[in-house]
């Protein structure tokens, strides 16, 4: 079947750069997100030994990233994070959703597309047969999406469908209408990888558009930092919604990460995080 939105979407990744003709290597030799994870951990390991100055420059994990080496950090701090607790959530919404199906994804906040691309990962490495049909990447920093895409479309391209990206450059209060058009008779599902953590992300402003927007079965998927005022922020959000939840609530695991302040892989990799999955029927 011919792609006939591949062309666009490469125009829209990062590329001519060391980083992006190393991956893109890495990637076509095995695709797994891992590879990714790894090789980011590996090209800022000569800062480790200053992990306090690695994090201190990610503003836990919340600000816009504007400068390539940043990128790289984020992802070597907090990509084995984001994979354990997502791989709980892509678990649960898909022991619901069909083989077949066609999907639409709207990532909020997206920075990298790490959890889109997680979510994909996860469906590869599961064999489920699922139609993208388009994915909207809602992100303030030009270079952190053009890094996400050029990630995406390595898995994109894997699965040989027809997929539309639709980059959103904005802050997340600046979004409109338009910005979430999907088709009604598509599944949706909405990604908040530790966005609703952001205290100046207008909650009722977003549930509104949302509900103004989303017709059909849509599944949410909110993970947050653990810390009662961002349960607090997920809590209030969910309620904004007549809503079934899905039961994978999850405060602690262990799991394969690396620790940047021992400077090595562990299994035993301690994680904490809140987690709201639910799924709604708008009319």
């Amino acid at each position: 079947m011919l792609d006939q939105n591949k062309d666009a979407r490469r125009a829209l990744q990062e590329s001519g750069t060391k980083y992006s003709e190393d991956i893109s290597k890495e990637l076509t030799i095995d695709l797994d997100f891992w590879k990714i994870y790894e090789y980011n951990v590996d090209s800022t390991s000569s800062l480790h030994n200053n992990f306090g100055a690695m994090f201190g420059a990610l503003g836990n994990g919340v600000i816009v990233i504007d400068e390539a080496l940043t990128l790289e950090k984020y992802i070597a701090c907090y990509a084995g994070i984001h994979f354990h607790k997502l791989q709980r959530c892509f678990s649960a919404i898909t022991n619901q959703i069909p083989d077949n199906s066609d999907i639409e994804i709207i990532d909020y906040g997206c920075g990298q597309a790490l959890a889109t691309t997680l979510f994909y990962n996860y469906i590869i490495q599961n064999k489920l047969n699922y139609n993208i049909k388009t994915i909207a990447l809602i992100e303030p920093s030009e270079l952190a999406l053009m890094r996400g895409i050029l990630h995406l479309n390595h898995f994109i391209d894997h699965k040989a469908q027809i997929t539309e990206i639709k980059p959103v450059k904005k802050l997340m209060n600046d979004i409109i209408d338009s910005d979430l058009k999907t088709e009604d008779a598509n599944i949706k599902i909405h990604l908040f990888s530790n966005i609703l953590d952001i205290s100046t992300v207008d909650l009722t402003e977003l549930a509104t558009k949302i509900q103004n927007t989303q017709k059909g079965l849509n599944y949410f998927i909110c993970t947050g930092t653990y810390n009662h005022l961002v349960l607090a922020r997920m809590e209030q959000f969910r309620g904004f919604f007549d809503n079934m939840p899905i039961a994978c609530n999850s405060y602690r695991m262990e799991g394969l990460a690396y620790d940047i302040k021992i400077q090595r892989w562990r299994k035993d990799f301690g994680i904490k995080m809140y987690i709201r999955v639910f799924y709604c029927n708008f009319e």
